[in-house]
């Protein structure tokens, strides 16, 4: 049997003559091992079949969905120290008025495009973590975003991510752990076990005739139904998982709760994320790309301009899921960037590249309403070259969601030399 990569987010049977006559039932066990690794997978963040455990059962943990924000995401615009004097003098232009904000507590507020975001804070289950980042100086993008998914500031001698890594360390049969919404898949995901990269459920399909799709599957059930190497459940498990996705494909999608999707890419992405979240496939982390947040110019303030617009579309995004998914019952997302920018706004209107930033956590298993971290204060003599100084290590935050909310994890493997300072926003399941 050849299996290929037929087409952008979709996996191809181009032949099912494996025995010179084209009868699949004569499919061979070596040439579907050799071959299921391409079934189970649209695009592989290792080459080769996983080094990994099997074990029985769903995931241990909450479904860990990664959102990055691409860019540099101003923290101070979108969680706002609107009580912080010098946060108001350094940005005459661009800064949100005090009584315009969403206010969390007596210093800081969400900037109004936020809002929808109120009703998860409200129920205590949106967290915010302010001054926020790596402690790597870099203010590359490039950089920034590479050491940050890796999950080892300044060490390029890693090439795998933090979730690929995290992973690693737990045991499962399912073949479908991770997925990257979008084209690639990102870094943070690379590591043994093996990512899909899809822009959309329908795209995770064996590309054959239906008759010949249905053999092939009833080839597979066959041939490791009783098959007692670990491979024979990764095998039933991959058709399995075909099965239920291709039926979720063909079905129109309603979110439920009224929940509403902006039609936005974040929006579609989000939605997408929803569906593999219900249909129930042993589905362990989740990448999502938001790009567009280098604010340099044309910024604007709490009603018009770039970062309104961006937030909106984010706030109404997580809103939705929110309500999608029962409040994100089982699912923990975590929202990130590379790192804040700087204070003072510059002359175009905007902000250039700065250091500390803010981080958003989001699920029923968070402790919310609390914005957490050591607030470092905004006059010149406390900032770091300018900018919001880095007190909380954003490792802290990924390896508290993964200790309590993903059903543990090695923080030695995941984040190798950092010694994790719990923050307690997120409650052990």
């Amino acid at each position: 049997m050849d299996i290929e990569l037929a087409a952008p987010g979709a996996v191809g049977v181009t032949d099912c003559d494996c025995d010179g006559h084209g009868d699949a039932g004569a499919l061979t066990r070596r040439r579907l091992i050799t071959g299921l690794g391409a079934a189970g997978a649209l695009a592989v963040a290792d080459a080769g079949l996983p080094r990994m455990a099997f074990a029985a059962g769903p995931p241990a943990g909450d479904l860990i969905v990664s959102v990055f924000l691409r860019g540099a995401m101003d923290g101070l615009s979108a969680v706002v120290p609107y009580a912080d004097a010098d946060y108001h003098a350094s940005r005459p232009g661009v800064r949100v008025p005090a009584n315009l904000v969403q206010k969390l507590d007596a210093q800081f507020g969400l900037h109004p495009s936020l809002a929808p975001l109120m009703t998860a804070w409200r129920r205590g289950h949106l967290a915010v973590v302010h001054a926020v980042g790596s402690p790597h100086p870099t203010r590359s993008h490039f950089d920034a975003q590479d050491f940050m998914e890796r999950g080892v500031p300044g060490d390029a001698t890693v090439s795998t991510g933090w979730l690929g890594r995290h992973l690693a360390t737990r045991a499962s049969r399912s073949t479908l752990r991770a997925v990257a919404v979008g084209g690639n898949v990102q870094l943070s995901l690379r590591g043994p076990v093996p990512a899909v990269a899809l822009k959309r459920i329908a795209d995770f399909t064996l590309v054959a005739e239906d008759a010949k799709r249905t053999v092939l599957e009833t080839s597979l059930d066959r041939l490791y139904a009783g098959l007692s190497h670990p491979m024979g459940s990764t095998g039933v498990s991959t058709v399995g998982a075909t099965r239920r996705l291709r039926a979720l494909a063909r079905t129109s999608y309603r979110p439920a709760s009224g929940a509403k999707y902006p039609e936005s890419e974040l929006g579609r992405q989000l939605t997408e994320v929803a569906r593999l979240a219900k249909a129930r496939v042993g589905l362990e982390a989740v990448c999502v790309d938001a790009n567009g947040w280098d604010t340099h110019d044309a910024m604007g303030s709490a009603k018009s301009g770039r970062m309104a617009a961006l937030l909106a579309d984010l706030g109404q995004s997580l809103a939705a899921l929110y309500a999608d998914l029962a409040g994100l019952r089982g699912v923990t997302v975590v929202v990130m960037s590379e790192f804040g920018r700087r204070v003072a706004e510059n002359g175009s209107g905007g902000t250039d590249h700065g250091h500390g930033g803010v981080m958003l956590v989001l699920g029923s298993g968070i402790r919310g309403r609390r914005v957490y971290g050591r607030w470092p204060g905004l006059a010149p003599s406390q900032l770091d070259r300018g900018d919001l100084r880095v007190t909380t290590d954003y490792r802290d935050v990924l390896a508290e969601v993964l200790l309590a909310r993903a059903g543990g994890t090695s923080i030695a493997s995941v984040f190798p030399r950092h010694l994790h300072t719990p923050l307690g926003l997120a409650i052990p399941r």
